[in-house]
């Protein structure tokens, strides 16, 4: 789990799909994000439950954290989970192996999905990607990679982005690819 560094300064908003099982839950920790998206927790919720709706390898009740931060943050995650001293869009930190026993009707805790509002809001406005949009796609990311997808190779790279591109375009949102332009590497 991602360490909050002051867990009284935002709420965290969960919310669980009974029909789905999915449970997400959302922590705003910049104000920013409030400015620009009034409903982040659903754009969030619709993002990993479109994974979730497609990629479910155990078919059980899962719990995604979404972390909604700024550069400041994603840079010390970056350089203390990867050795990078930058900002980046998008950070996973997987929980639970996939193989792991939890009790039954409990979820599986996947892991966090860390997005950067400073960083999604340089990457999409010279390209003209609506800021929502963005971020559904790093959401999407994100969750890919705490369900151990990886884009390290050309051939991993292809399958994940083929599969971001399904389940964007489910949501009603154009493939962030096609135009070769990708706004996450």
């Amino acid at each position: 789990m991602v360490e909050d560094p002051d867990p009284s300064d935002r709420p965290t908003i969960s919310h669980r799909n009974r029909a789905t099982g999915i449970e997400v839950a959302v922590a705003i920790k910049s104000p920013k994000w409030r400015s620009r998206v009034l409903d982040a927790e659903a754009l969030c919720h619709q993002a990993v439950g479109g994974v979730l709706a497609v990629v479910d390898p155990l078919d059980v009740p899962m719990e995604v954290s979404v972390v909604l931060a700024d550069d400041e943050l994603l840079q010390r995650l970056n350089r203390e989970s990867r050795g990078v001293d930058r900002p980046t869009n998008v950070l996973a930190f997987p929980c639970d192996s996939l193989g792991e026993s939890v009790p039954v009707g409990a979820p599986r805790m996947l892991g966090d999905v860390v997005v950067s509002y400073d960083t999604v809001s340089r990457e999409a406005s010279p390209h003209g990607t609506p800021f929502a949009d963005h971020l559904r796609h790093l959401v999407v990311h994100g969750t890919l990679h705490l369900l151990d997808y990886r884009h390290d190779s050309g051939t991993e790279a292809e399958v994940m982005e083929e599969l971001e591109a399904s389940i964007l375009a489910e949501m009603g949102i154009p493939d962030p690819y096609a135009d070769g332009v990708a706004l996450i590497k």
